[in-house]
């Protein structure tokens, strides 16, 4: 009980040095490694009748919890304070993703949204050739603004719980302010517009060419801001009216000079400069990167672009993939674009716990001749290949036939993420409507750190020749 005396002491002094309402406890990250081989955490254990040692963990922050009230203060934790059951009038500050924070808001506590892939600071936000130090992980200026911090898994009810979200800069790789100024700053920017405006109001395009006059503000204040990545980012949409596949290429600079190659040759100097949608009309390998006085400046970018019968096609979903990995819509499956290893690169479709079933309308009735999905699997990630993918065939939408099922033939614990299709062959079949079904593990196997919970399934392209 001296552990709650000291504690007492400390928070006193911090109430009265301090006048915000809100006392930040921490609470993350506690190894109870130790806490499993201490004689005194376990007497308390048994002399509470707790379970285990997430119970501990929530004994002891509850404890905390009465304190930080007796001062007349409110306590916010990180999210690991929901382990053992949450204390009773905690706010909780989400960082490992956003499951901590819809817990919180579905239990009834307020919440401050921080997850780390959309609001730490102190990740890379360009190429790492041309960034100074940082802890690692890629956040760019676009993502942070494509933020929402009003979980679409919640009511508008429990919405009303989230306060709000919260940017971090932690300063082991940082030693001086400028620094400091060069994470936070135009990040903060869009941040900001993110919280203190509603989704509907928010335009990327608009609020880049915004930026330039911000700049010139920051150029005059002597601030040291980051001028944007030179990543090129490749993607492409479907032109319906005449209806032929794009390819577009962008930056975050506000007037770059990108010059590409579309037969995988690394671009040069003379190489096509890009001015707007080019036109694709066969597979092809796209490489692209921003110039600067005649050279390249940052890493050159490659997408792996397929020509199929599928793309552009109108899609139906029997069954949702998570907002929080869209591939970038409902065309993401039919796009020619082939995603990466990289499972944040922004082509894959999520399925958390849930099956994928869809049915892509070719429009017209033609030979089918084989059928491939792309899937993912990145155990560490808690990303499996799908136990099978069903094909089948029909004309009229209403009965299927030609029915393939293509079984998974990799072990779920591998090493590294890896990339399979599953493949099948239609010799001498046509079809105008193609439904295309993967069935997910479901649940994270026995050997895994999430053994029971909810696994994730992640498909790219369904090309169709």
């Amino acid at each position: 009980d001296s552990v709650f005396t000291f504690i007492d002491d400390v928070l006193t002094e911090l109430a009265n040095l301090f006048p915000s309402k809100y006392i930040h406890i921490g609470g993350d990250e506690a190894d109870k490694t130790r806490w499993i081989a201490c004689p005194k955490c376990q007497k308390r254990v048994k002399d509470e009748g707790l379970k285990n040692e997430k119970e501990l963990q929530s004994y002891f922050i509850k404890r905390v919890e009465k304190i930080v009230i007796s001062k007349g203060k409110k306590m916010i934790g990180w999210d690991e304070i929901l382990e053992g059951g949450l204390a009773p009038e905690a706010t909780v500050m989400s960082w490992r993703g956003i499951e901590g924070g819809i817990a919180a808001a579905r239990q009834g506590h307020d919440v401050i949204m921080t997850p780390t892939s959309y609001c730490y600071f102190d990740y890379c936000q360009g190429e790492s050739g041309y960034e100074p130090t940082s802890i690692g992980g890629y956040l760019p200026l676009k993502k942070v603004y494509s933020y929402e911090p009003l979980p679409k898994e919640l009511s508008s009810a429990e919405q009303k719980h989230i306060l709000g979200a919260q940017a971090n800069i932690w300063t082991e790789y940082i030693p001086i302010p400028s620094h400091v100024e060069y994470m936070a700053i135009p990040r903060m920017l869009a941040l900001s517009e993110v919280v203190w405006s509603p989704q509907k109001s928010r335009n990327w395009s608009d609020f880049r060419k915004r930026l330039d006059n911000q700049f010139k503000r920051l150029d005059v204040m002597k601030v040291n801001y980051a001028k944007g990545s030179t990543k090129v980012d490749i993607s492409t949409f479907f032109d319906k009216k005449v209806k032929t596949l794009k390819l577009k290429l962008e930056t975050e600079l506000s007037s770059p000079v990108i010059r590409y190659t579309l037969n995988g040759n690394d671009p040069k100097n003379d190489s096509p400069q890009y001015t707007g949608p080019v036109d694709i009309t066969k597979n092809c390998y796209v490489k692209a990167a921003v110039f600067v006085d005649g050279k390249i400046h940052g890493d050159i970018a490659e997408r792996t672009i397929v020509y199929h019968h599928a793309i552009g096609k109108k899609i139906e979903y029997h069954k949702p993939y998570s907002y929080r990995f869209t591939g970038g819509g409902d065309e993401a499956v039919v796009d020619g674009i082939r995603a990466t290893s990289d499972l944040h690169d922004g082509n894959w479709q999520g399925y958390l716990g849930n099956d994928m079933e869809l049915i892509i309308d070719l429009g017209k009735e033609q030979p089918i001749h084989s059928i491939n999905s792309t899937f993912l699997q990145n155990a560490d990630a808690w990303v499996f290949f799908p136990e099978q993918v069903t094909y089948s065939l029909s004309s009229d939408k209403k009965r299927f036939h030609s029915i393939h099922e293509v079984l998974n033939d990799v072990k779920q614990k591998t090493d590294k993420p890896l990339i399979k299709m599953f493949t099948d062959i239609f010799p001498g079949t046509s079809a105008r409507y193609i439904k295309v079904e993967a069935k997910n593990v479901g649940i994270c196997p026995d050997w895994h750190e999430g053994k029971g919970e909810k696994c994730w399934m992640f498909v790219d392209e369904i090309s169709v020749f």
